[in-house]
């Protein structure tokens, strides 16, 4: 099941980038400072990007599934090493050679 939601994620952000959205996470639009993130905060930001509210349960989801949002490393281990995913995303690392750990681990970047 985690695998089915992950990849409708990778799915769900190769369609906002084909469509100009998000097409580069360096470029996401400034939003005001928000201090403890919640849910509803996170779906605050999506809203700039005009999806609809049906996709954005659909992110909102995936997040909660990905990382219970919380703003952590990966807890999966295989052959004894901690998978290189951070923050509220799960941002691989190796597969966004452009992101680094810190970027991954803010939350207003991630949710961008």
């Amino acid at each position: 099941m985690k695998r089915i939601i992950a990849v409708s994620f990778v799915v769900i952000i190769g369609l906002f980038a084909s469509l100009g959205m998000g097409t580069s996470l360096a470029e996401s639009p400034a939003t005001d400072k928000v201090w403890e993130w919640t849910p509803a905060s996170y779906a605050k930001v999506l809203r700039q990007y005009d999806i609809s509210e049906k996709d954005i349960e659909t992110i909102l989801r995936v997040l909660k599934c990905e990382s219970n949002f919380r703003n952590i490393q990966s807890e999966i281990i295989k052959n004894g090493v901690r998978e290189p995913s951070f923050g509220i995303a799960q941002i691989h690392l190796p597969s966004h050679s452009g992101v680094t750990m810190e970027q991954a681990l803010d939350e207003e970047f991630s949710i961008h």
